[in-house]
């Protein structure tokens, strides 16, 4: 399944999907001026969050860099969940949920990891 991405460039918004299977994204809307906060709606919710993982992995490995580290701790994070462009009322939908920060790192060293429902 493709994933969805925005990218703020020079106030430029461009939304792209990422096909994982040919390593490809795929330009799907750009906004040269950018978008009005009517054109966009928020919504914050639980649904949005990251799934509840037991990992032995991510344990491990955020226990030795807590020990290299002493200033590293953890805390909450917004995470960005999904986007969709409505091109019949033009308004561009954001669902955000929450994750934490020893997540967010290590869930980039172990690709496998599920990061969304």
């Amino acid at each position: 399944p493709a994933i969805a991405h925005f990218c703020c460039f020079a106030f430029t918004l461009l939304l792209m999907s990422f096909d994982p299977a040919l390593g490809e994204y795929h330009l799907i809307n750009s906004f040269p001026d950018g978008l009005s906060r009517e054109m966009v709606t928020v919504e914050l919710h639980p649904k949005h969050d990251r799934l509840e993982i037991e990992n032995e992995y991510i344990e491990e490995e955020w226990a030795r860099r807590k020990a290299l580290n002493t200033f590293l701790f953890n805390g909450s994070k917004f995470r960005l969940s999904s986007l969709r462009f409505d091109e019949s009322s033009k308004i561009l939908h954001i669902g955000m949920g929450m994750t934490d920060y020893k997540y967010f790192v290590l869930k980039s060293v172990e690709c496998s990891l599920p990061c969304s429902r």
